[in-house]
């Protein structure tokens, strides 16, 4: 008798999220949003979020407008606080963090988020959580909104400035210089980097942008050498050290005469770490 229920239980399961699929595609703006303040569930994020995924923007203006991006934080906020560090709570976290990335996938969305203050405060609270893969994807979309606008990185560095605050950190930057040296995977690792890149990119001031970018790089001086020396580095993470490593020596007058001298990813490293710390002494001076 029991193993009948247990082969009935995925039916059961699959039935209930076509029913969900089905309602939510005839649904109006309203009733979505009332339904991202139910008891979260795997099959709700995910018939919310395909929803989201073909809706026009018309549609998503109104669900926005109505606080539906509003309550997924607020959700995600809740879902990453402290006690929520099982294998279900990470796939819940993930499938919130989706309905996000479904929002964030349009011009409509993205405005909504940049424009909107302390949107992007909650959800970079969400960098707090133990689990890794949900986090990987906080600090993807923390990149794409930070090129996405000069109000987008101007509200990442703030929120940075938040998370940094609320957790107690010593510096801004400490949430993603501590996550890359914890960091196991290339992926998460790159996705690290990747963000690291977007912020000094896209920092206008030139001696600003120095400043940020040896800043980085101080903290992460003894990070970078086991990196390096992955596997992977050369395909996967290289192209953003690389590119972390060349703009330094391009951009600081101090190091402007060995930059002819570069010729590989090693040497890019040898030639920085005989500069970086002078770099960032000076640099402080300027802030």
């Amino acid at each position: 008798m029991m193993a009948a229920e247990t082969r009935q239980m995925p039916d059961t399961v699959n039935n209930t999220t076509m029913e969900l699929q089905q309602d939510l595609a005839r649904s109006t703006p309203e009733q979505c949003v009332a339904l991202t303040h139910s008891v979260p569930s795997v099959q709700m994020y995910y018939a919310l979020r395909l929803k989201l995924e073909r809706c026009g923007e018309a549609w998503l203006q109104s669900f926005l407008d109505l606080g539906g991006l509003d309550s997924l934080l607020n959700s995600l906020d809740q879902l990453t606080g402290r006690g929520f560090t099982s294998f279900l709570d990470a796939i819940l976290q993930l499938d919130c963090i989706s309905c996000v990335r479904a929002v964030l996938n349009s011009n409509v969305g993205l405005d909504f988020m940049v424009n909107s203050e302390g949107n992007i405060k909650k959800f970079a609270i969400a960098l707090n959580t133990n689990n890794t893969l949900p986090k990987k994807h906080v600090f993807e979309i923390l990149s794409a909104l930070c090129a996405y606008s000069n109000n987008g990185y101007r509200q990442v560095l703030d929120a940075l400035s938040y998370v940094k605050k609320e957790a107690d950190l010593p510096h801004r930057f400490s949430i993603i210089v501590n996550e890359l040296k914890v960091a196991e995977s290339a992926q998460h690792q790159t996705s690290v980097l990747t963000l690291i890149n977007c912020i000094i990119n896209c920092t206008p001031e030139i001696m600003e942008r120095i400043r940020i970018r040896n800043e980085f790089i101080f903290n992460l001086m003894g990070t970078l050498d086991p990196i390096m020396r992955i596997q992977s580095f050369d395909w996967y993470i290289g192209p953003h050290i690389n590119h972390l490593l060349a703009k330094t020596l391009k951009e600081s007058s101090l190091v402007k005469n060995k930059i002819k001298q570069v010729t590989s990813s090693q040497t890019l490293h040898t030639a920085l770490a005989s500069t970086a710390r002078t770099c960032f002494v000076m640099a402080a001076h300027l802030d």
